[in-house]
């Protein structure tokens, strides 16, 4: 293909050919959104008829400004022997088909505002004529449409052998690995506060205590001391003697467990996927949120930090986990909040993706968007790429 779009003008395919390990690492790179300095994660597609590539093209999951205005979500090529044969609403509503089942609710499609072909082939796909502006880049018209996905499932198209394959074939996971805090649950972190406040440390030394605190505990979050013994000295400091195990069975108790999370998860144990906790805790807040919140059956497993005796982001936390699971490293996905676990994850060999989003409620489109990357579709079958 990319000889062929050389031959009429078009270099775009050629570096890639010449150097085609490179792309396709590139492309898994771009797909988990890694390596991203000025770019924006994308996924790339080859459409292929009777075992042979025809066209390629590219769904962005997010726009920039730059690309709303000119590029939009999803751009397309069809080989230049292929072209006039209905291949460009076919590579278009099988990218859909890929948007709609990363959760996306709708996308913009840009194109020339002179290019006939390309119009009657967005319009077919339902895009609604948002405007016409010029380019940024050269000046000429182009028109803006918007696509629904409202409507949008897998296997709209019956055409023989056609089918759309990943440039970077999504991983085969075996397990998912879910953090606790900033994922399943979120904790109060006032009531840190209020706690020793009530055990008789006076205000303007809370946070103090609370960093001599945070400090003892790791050794207990691997294990290594009792963190109810630790306190002792720190509540002596500052005020709050005798409080220590009142302390240790308190602590971080005050806990919002996210219901439509485990929802999730129990569907996709239903559907054949490992599910465990994976979360740094001393034994015991891992004890108070295991009998609270029955975490012990509503995951296949949990590790706790202090049972490995190893905690995110080290290498040997999650060498442990995979060793448990009896998966390759490769075979796991990671989801955290905290970006410096997720690296510690990749490092180690395992999928890590970190969840970001701050609003109340907002972690369950996001966690189906991050599956959905590792063609893992809840409520139904793995998607097959």
């Amino acid at each position: 293909m990319a000889a062929e779009f050389h031959a009429h003008g078009n270099s775009r395919y050629v570096a890639d050919a010449e150097h085609f390990e490179e792309f396709l690492a590139r492309s898994r790179d771009d797909a988990e959104g890694r390596h991203l300095p000025g770019t924006v994660p994308m996924s790339r597609f080859w459409l292929v008829e009777a075992g042979r590539i025809v066209g390629s093209s590219r769904l962005r999951h997010v726009l920039t400004p730059e690309l709303e205005h000119e590029g939009g979500h999803i751009g397309y090529d069809i080989r230049p022997s292929a072209r006039r044969q209905g291949l460009g609403t076919s590579i278009l509503r099988l990218t859909l088909e890929r948007a709609a089942a990363r959760g996306l609710s709708r996308v913009k499609v840009t194109c020339d505002a002179d290019n006939i072909g390309s119009i009657r082939v967005i319009e077919n796909n339902g895009g609604v004529l948002a405007g016409e502006v010029p380019s940024l880049q050269r000046g000429t018209p182009i028109r803006q449409y918007w696509i629904e996905l409202g409507g949008i499932k897998r296997g709209g198209i019956k055409r023989g052998s056609i089918q759309l394959g990943s440039a970077a074939p999504a991983p085969t996971i075996r397990a998912i690995l879910f953090d606790a805090d900033g994922v399943i649950q979120r904790s109060s972190s006032e009531a840190f506060g209020v706690q020793l406040e009530r055990l008789g440390v006076a205000a303007e030394h809370v946070d103090a205590c609370l960093r001599e605190i945070f400090e003892v505990e790791r050794a207990a979050l691997i294990g290594r001391a009792d963190f109810a013994e630790v306190l002792v000295p720190v509540l002596e400091k500052w005020g709050a003697a005798g409080g220590a195990a009142r302390l240790a069975a308190e602590w971080g108790c005050a806990i919002e467990v996210d219901a439509t999370l485990l929802a999730l998860v129990a569907q996709l144990r239903q559907q054949g996927w490992l599910c465990a906790l994976a979360t740094n805790q001393q034994h015991y807040r891992a004890t108070y949120m295991t009998r609270a919140f029955a975490y012990d059956s509503a995951f296949d497993q949990c590790f706790f930090s202090y049972r490995l005796g190893a905690a995110k982001p080290d290498a040997a936390y999650f060498q442990a986990i995979v060793a448990a699971l009896g998966c390759a490293p490769q075979q796991v996905l990671f989801i955290d909040d905290a970006e410096k676990n997720v690296a510690g994850a990749r490092r180690a060999g395992l999928h890590a993706v970190q969840l970001v989003c701050s609003e109340k409620g907002a972690a369950l489109a996001a966690i189906r968007e991050i599956l959905a990357r590792f063609a893992i579709a809840v409520g139904g079958q793995p998607e097959q790429g």
